[in-house]
């Protein structure tokens, strides 16, 4: 069990990894550096010039990538999703070429790297789950096909051209990786190690928590979306964002009530079970956790959206979720 333990530990660590290093992607607009999928530019190893590459370049992967998406609105119009199929075809955004970048090709690229590491980590806990019990076997199977249906459909984000909702629906399946592989450590942890033991009223206050998180970084998911929109497709800049209607963006508002909502609830928490020696570290990270989101909040909106708070306002609120959810699984 030791061994399988370890295994879903690197997996999750490398899974975390290719979460930050999409997010560097993302806020550096390096995701379309390489134009195709599994290769960069038709190569294994990236080229570091425009030199390197046939002068048609763009007029080559331009065919492939359309190819791509004609096959993939097929299927979702197959699978009742017509209206998602037909937006993909007429989005001309789709359809545009990026000029060379050697920055924006190995960021992605070193993204790719991550990905693929993470990939053999979970193929190696899938293996070393064999001998385990079926609840295990079982849980490392749904992680190497969700794995695998991560490859697949990033290939796609990458022929859409980066389409927002593509994009968060790839890092949607990301975040579930993340739950069973805390589902994986919990059923493999070691036994004879202390344990915090929660009741059932404070396993529901922290389920409340986890529902809100969740909530929180969905609408927060929602958010991100329409900057990407704005900026990368309707050609605002950052700066000009909140003189726009991104402003007065409901979603944006509902964002932050639901973090007001988690502050309180976490005080409240705090303050109900404050002599509860055995629950302190909960109390503090539960006190600690919406004061972090907040504060990267306020840079964001304040800051015109820094792209080092993107990247950690995401991991952290990741991190927060996947702890809430390993302490509710643990007790």
């Amino acid at each position: 069990m030791k061994r399988v333990w370890q295994a879903a530990l690197v997996a999750q660590i490398l899974v975390y990894c290719v979460i930050v290093a999409g997010s560097v992607v993302r806020v550096s607009k390096s995701g379309m550096g390489c134009p195709d999928w599994p290769r960069c530019f038709g190569q294994w190893i990236p080229p570091t010039s425009v030199e390197q590459l046939p002068e048609d370049y763009k007029e080559t992967f331009t065919q492939k990538r359309i190819k791509k998406i004609e096959r993939f609105s097929k299927l979702l119009a197959f699978i009742g999703f017509k209206r998602e199929a037909e937006k993909i075809q007429n989005n001309k955004y789709v359809y545009i070429e990026r000029e060379f970048n050697a920055a924006n090709t190995w960021t992605e690229y070193v993204n790719r790297i991550f990905g693929f590491l993470s990939g053999l980590a979970v193929l190696y806990l899938f293996i070393v789950s064999i001998f385990a019990n079926w609840k295990i076997r079982i849980l490392s199977f749904f992680a190497l096909i969700i794995l695998s249906f991560q490859a697949w459909l990033g290939s796609i984000v990458v022929a859409s051209n980066l389409i927002p909702w593509l994009v968060t629906f790839h890092m949607v399946w990301s975040v579930l990786l993340l739950m069973i592989l805390n589902w994986i450590m919990n059923q493999t942890r070691d036994r004879d190690k202390p344990k915090v033991v929660l009741n059932t009223v404070q396993k529901k206050w922290l389920l409340v928590l986890f529902i809100l998180y969740v909530a929180q970084l969905s609408y927060g998911i929602d958010v991100r979306e329409v900057v990407d929109s704005m900026t990368e497709i309707e050609g605002y800049s950052i700066s000009s964002l909140m003189n726009t209607s991104f402003a007065k963006l409901s979603t944006l508002y509902i964002h932050r009530y639901i973090s007001v909502g988690i502050l309180l609830l976490s005080i409240l928490f705090f303050m109900r079970y404050r002599e509860e020696k055995e629950l302190r570290t909960i109390r503090y990270e539960l006190i600690l956790y919406p004061l972090i989101l907040f504060v990267l909040g306020l840079i964001l909106t304040y800051g015109q959206f820094p792209a080092f708070a993107r990247v950690i306002h995401l991991l952290s609120a990741l991190l927060i979720i996947g702890n809430i959810h390993r302490r509710m699984i643990l007790s």
